[in-house]
């Protein structure tokens, strides 16, 4: 009789080596604290409108080769010149003859002295269109005597030019007693 042997395999394991050593781990740093989060802002963004379109630029017309024979390019314009300036009206011309204001013989005897300026209205034939006290000497014969003389008077009127004005001047009169 046979007897069958039983074999077994044994698989051997490779024999066990002691474990490297092992470099020690450095220390594992210490989480960094969170940094406090500020709470987050949205910035809204308008855009910008597009622009408007460019309009297609057409090409200028060629201009004739030739100018018109029977019309020809009208010249500029000159600029027209700057009025002379107005030449104020006079009333000191010596060819004029205006009386001096008769002196109120009142005023005389009081001695009332003083100067009035009379604003007149000299129109372009040389008389007086308006008088007008513009400042007092402080005595109303005086002035008045100035008014009735200086509305007989003749002026040079004011001119611009060749033409004569309306224009405005301030006619001084004074009263003085000299004795």
């Amino acid at each position: 009789r046979l007897s069958v042997m039983s074999v077994q395999i044994l698989r051997v394991a490779p024999p066990i080596e002691a474990p490297p050593k092992l470099k020690p781990e450095p220390p594992k740093p210490k989480p960094e604290p969170k940094p406090i989060e500020k709470p987050q802002v949205k910035r809204v963004v308008t855009p910008e409108p597009a622009p408007a379109p460019i309009p297609e630029k057409r090409p200028d017309p060629e201009p004739d080769p030739k100018p018109d024979p029977v019309k020809p390019d009208p010249a500029p314009a000159p600029e027209p010149a700057p009025p002379p300036p107005v030449v104020p009206p006079r009333f000191d011309a010596d060819y004029l003859n205006n009386p001096a204001p008769r002196y109120p013989p009142i005023s005389r005897r009081l001695n009332e002295a003083g100067k009035v300026l009379l604003k007149v209205q000299v129109g372009p034939d040389g008389r007086a269109r308006q008088v007008v006290l513009h400042r007092t000497s402080g005595y109303s014969r005086l002035d008045d005597a100035a008014r009735e003389a200086v509305a007989e008077w003749r002026f040079v009127p004011a001119k611009r030019g060749n033409e004569a004005l309306t224009e405005w001047v301030i006619v001084p009169i004074s009263f003085n007693l000299t004795r």
